[in-house]
């Protein structure tokens, strides 16, 4: 139910801001996909493996909005499926089918921003079980989590100001275990310019969390950073805090925590650049991962073709390692290296320990993840993205070896259609029952309005 109010109060956003005005720019893509597969193990198992054709229908619209005042962006699509041989497992309807994300900022007036965010889509239960590309029902539920945040800043020099706001935030998962939550946070930071390239600052944030299935409690976090960049091809960042976590049951955690990293554009070739970080991070959802994300992922942007491309895929990225386990300290180091503007590649070695804070439960993961995109032609794009991990996983000891790759080529019909086919291969190994190996090929279209 929370679901759907949310999704109505991100409509009722949107309309209100949709008014006309010589000065809006606005940018609408609206879509339709069909696409045919072949899948060998559609339930991800060891033996009994059992196959499947599978149709897909895919609608989506995609909308940016912008004034003096506001940005809004939107986007929504369902994908449908129909089994030839598993009926029972058709998604058809839009609980079953949809994915949306909408991204909204108000700013009433001068210093004064209310950020709006609403993201539903198909989530890993747990990563301990089978996490593959292109599987969409094996180990998967949908979530939803929204957040709205009125905040404001205010220049109390020419090179100090103070940024203060409050954040609510929902999370919540269809399946029935899943650890829904909702918190409520207030946060304050002083920021001081030093120079032109070097700025430090103050912050504290105080997050008032309520699972429903683990124990409340709240969370005091203060901490000091620093950042250094010079020009668009050099920054580097440290920040080092505190945390204290109160339950209600006045069991206490106090530990620090780290967020260090720099991100390097080299000369040797055009749009090169190697970054590095270590962060430390307790949450019930993964803020510090999206913000991590966020420093390090690349725009590549063609004047031909004036679209913002996101190098890395989130094929390998997790906003929780386990939707029941509550909550979480999580520390990762990545190293992240781009290069190409027609020929791009991007690889990002990571390494990553989650120990859970509610249970005796700890997840170690070593992995890579690799993007490489080609444009053969004017008209066709060719791509292929990897992830291979290591996983440990204690108390129990058990350890797993997980590969996946996608293959794709593109070709451009027209200015309307484009068609493609692709490969995917999945597999998990381990000495345990629950590995499996896994192909899909398919062939699809796409028909833009």
């Amino acid at each position: 139910m929370k679901k759907i109010i949310y999704s109505g109060l991100s409509v009722v956003f949107l309309l209100l801001t949709f008014v006309s005005s010589a000065t809006a720019k606005l940018d609408v893509n609206a879509s339709v996909g069909l696409r045919e597969e072949y899948n060998d193990n559609i339930f991800l198992t060891k033996t009994n493996r059992e196959d499947d054709f599978i149709t897909s229908v895919s609608p989506n619209i995609r909308l940016n909005y912008a004034l003096s005042y506001l940005d809004l962006s939107l986007d929504y699509g369902l994908n449908f499926k129909f089994f030839a041989h598993h009926s029972e497992l058709d998604l058809t309807s839009l609980t079953n089918t949809q994915t949306a994300s909408l991204k909204h900022q108000f700013r009433p007036m001068k210093g004064m921003f209310i950020d709006i965010s609403d993201v539903y889509r198909r989530v890993p239960v747990d990563i301990r079980n089978q996490v593959a590309f292109d599987n969409v029902f094996v180990n998967m539920t949908d979530s939803n989590i929204f957040s709205v945040s009125p905040n404001f800043v205010y220049p109390l020099s020419s090179t100090l100001e103070t940024r203060f706001g409050y954040r609510y935030t929902n999370i919540w998962y269809k399946v029935r275990e899943g650890n829904n939550s909702e918190s409520n946070s207030a946060f304050i930071s002083i920021l001081k310019k030093l120079s032109p390239s070097l700025s430090t600052g103050v912050n504290y944030n105080f997050v008032a969390v309520q699972p429903k299935k683990t124990e409340a409690y709240d969370q005091h976090q203060g901490s000091v950073n620093v950042m250094y960049q010079r020009g668009s091809d050099f920054k580097v960042w440290g920040e080092f805090g505190r945390v204290f976590i109160n339950y209600e049951s006045d069991r206490k955690i106090e530990t620090n925590f780290w967020d260090v990293g720099s991100d390097y554009s080299l000369k040797i070739s055009e749009n090169t650049s190697l970054g590095a970080g270590y962060s430390t991070s307790f949450a019930e959802t993964d803020i510090t991962g999206e913000v991590r994300q966020l420093r390090f992922r690349s725009y590549y942007y063609d004047p031909k073709n004036p679209t913002v491309i996101w190098l890395l895929d989130p094929y390998y990225t997790y906003d929780r390692y386990s939707v029941s386990a509550g909550a979480t300290k999580e520390e990762r180091v990545d190293i992240f290296f781009r290069t190409g503007q027609r020929f791009r590649i991007s690889v990002n070695p990571y390494y990553t320990v989650v120990k859970y804070l509610e249970i005796d439960r700890k997840d170690k993961i070593t992995g890579i993840a690799a993007n490489f995109y080609h444009k053969l032609s004017a008209k066709i794009n060719s791509s292929i993205h990897g992830v291979a991990e290591k996983q440990k996983f204690l108390p129990e000891n058990r350890e797993y070896s997980r590969y996946s790759i996608g293959l794709n080529l593109d070709y451009r019909l027209s200015k309307h259609i484009t068609a493609g086919l692709g490969y995917t291969y999945n597999t998990r190994k381990s000495n345990n029952a629950d590995e499996f190996h896994n192909n899909i090929a398919w062939i699809q279209s796409r028909f833009t309005f």
